[in-house]
């Protein structure tokens, strides 16, 4: 009959293991988990920085204009104003269009659209001839400033996009208005 002996191996993974293999295989486990978050962190890249503006954006941005789907925007409303079932511009709104315009030129911007704005008062077709006709006049005030009136696209909107609550004589002011945009930059 043979007689077998345990024999101690450090490396070697049994049920009851010695207790120095043990605590090196805890050991040997935890640097494991807490390297492996480290080496993923070292793989992954971080997002790229977004490009840096370009000189027509800071002037964009400094007029007052943002970015949306189709270009930026600048809102004209409480500077360029119309009164009710009026056309005409104040000396201040040709003063404020005369500023943009200026800005836009001296950085190359000569292509723009400008959308005229009514309140809910009046017809659908009535309101949409008033915009038209709010969106000519920004148009020419532009172009004595050195736009190109064949740069300049003129649109109606109506009533359709108001920015305020046409319910009350300050809402339907705001939205008696002119939009300006610029699609590319």
């Amino acid at each position: 009959m043979t007689r077998r002996t345990a024999v101690f191996r450090p490396n070697e993974l049994s049920p009851h293991p010695h207790p120095q293999a043990r605590h090196s295989q805890r050991r040997t486990l935890l640097c494991a988990l807490l390297a492996a978050p480290l080496a993923l962190a070292a793989c992954s890249t971080p997002p790229p920085p977004p490009p840096p503006a370009t000189p027509k954006q800071d002037a964009l941005r400094g007029l007052g204009f943002t970015p949306a789907d189709d270009g930026w925007h600048l809102d004209l409303g409480g500077r360029v104003v119309f009164a009710h079932d009026d056309a005409t511009l104040s000396p201040d709104a040709l003063a404020t269009i005369a500023r943009v315009a200026q800005v836009l030129l001296g950085v190359g911007i000569d292509r723009i659209t400008v959308e005229g704005h009514t309140d809910n008062q009046g017809g659908p077709d009535y309101n949409r001839r008033l915009s038209e006709r709010r969106a000519e006049v920004v148009a020419q005030a532009l172009v004595t400033q050195g736009f190109a009136m064949a740069n300049i696209v003129r649109r109606g909107r109506g009533s359709a996009r108001p920015i305020a609550d046409n319910n009350n004589d300050a809402g339907r002011l705001q939205n008696r208005r002119a939009v300006l945009i610029v699609s590319s930059v």
